[in-house]
């Protein structure tokens, strides 16, 4: 492969085209039991309203009361941030990448270079995506929660919030989200790892078949949730508390989780977690590394004098 193919398929926009790609596929892959996850995580703040026992319980009461359709409630603001969010979190990683190699040629970059990047595109992520996250916990757990209001929709919810706390109340949670950032390094820097180990050695990158991505994709996604979810449940109980609970942020809900509940409740709902990671990370990469294959296949094709 020349040069000049590698800054094709290596350029961030590349890399922001397929990472949008492969996390629509993603969304729709996961999202049933991201909705369980964060219902479990919330439960102990919802004023006891209903009370789950355990993954399976959470899904069969959820399918007995509202119905299989509530699996997928948040759907909406899930896919609409997907899209952005995907594609920055990608274009990150490509830049990121970009900025630490001299000759643009990525294969060289080891795992201090991966695990950079992943980081400034984890911080980028958490930090803009942040009112997405929220509204989608938010709508999420809405059946759940005692609160009177019951919004109809993602925009009836954003409004709401803007109308009541301004563009700061969007951002509630931000320094818990912010937490899950060093996930993502972890993210990159093992599905690189993997990918390497499972192809042969000066295999190129268009030739890689889809078992080895789909499992370094899966592998990938249960470490990025092991590390991150400490993070998430608490951004979770802060974007689904009542008003002025944490009035602190991150410290008041780490304290209240730690002391009425102990440590083991950073890993609350990580049965769901666990169940959708690696198919909806395997998913994820496989149209990402396909994606990229179709760019570099279209540039070659209307751009020969590149071989």
């Amino acid at each position: 492969m020349s040069a000049k193919e590698h800054a094709v398929i290596h350029s961030p926009l590349s890399y922001s085209i397929a990472g949008t790609v492969g996390g629509l596929i993603s969304v729709i892959v996961g999202h049933p039991l991201d909705t369980i996850k964060v219902r479990l995580q919330a439960m102990e703040i919802l004023a006891q309203k209903r009370k789950f026992s355990g993954t399976l319980d959470c899904i069969m009461q959820t399918v007995r009361k509202e119905g299989a359709v509530a699996l997928f409630k948040g759907l909406t603001p899930h896919m609409v941030m997907s899209v952005p969010s995907w594609s920055l979190l990608f274009w990150g990683y490509g830049m990121g990448l970009k900025l630490q190699s001299k000759d643009q040629n990525f294969d060289k970059l080891g795992s201090f270079e991966f695990f950079n990047a992943g980081l400034f595109s984890g911080s980028c992520v958490a930090a803009v995506f942040v009112p997405f996250f929220h509204v989608k916990c938010k709508l999420q757990v809405q059946q759940i929660s005692s609160e009177s209001m019951k919004y109809r929709g993602p925009f009836s919810l954003a409004f709401h919030i803007l109308k009541m706390k301004g563009v700061q109340g969007l951002y509630k949670g931000l320094s818990a989200n912010l937490l899950t950032a060093p996930a993502s390094g972890c993210y990159f820097v093992s599905y690189e790892h993997f990918v390497r180990t499972l192809i042969p050695p000066d295999t190129s990158r268009d030739d890689v078949g889809s078992l080895p991505v789909l499992l370094a994709g899966g592998i990938a996604g249960t470490i990025w949730w092991l590390v991150a979810l400490p993070g998430d449940v608490l951004a979770s109980r802060i974007w689904t508390a009542p008003e002025g609970k944490y009035p602190r942020g991150v410290r008041d809900a780490l304290r209240e989780l730690l002391r009425n509940e102990g440590a083991s409740a950073l890993y609350k709902g990580i049965v769901p977690v666990l169940l959708r990671a690696a198919p909806e990370s395997a998913a994820l990469f496989w149209g990402y590394e396909l994606t990229l294959k179709a760019i570099n296949w279209m540039s070659r094709v209307f751009n020969p004098s590149s071989e």
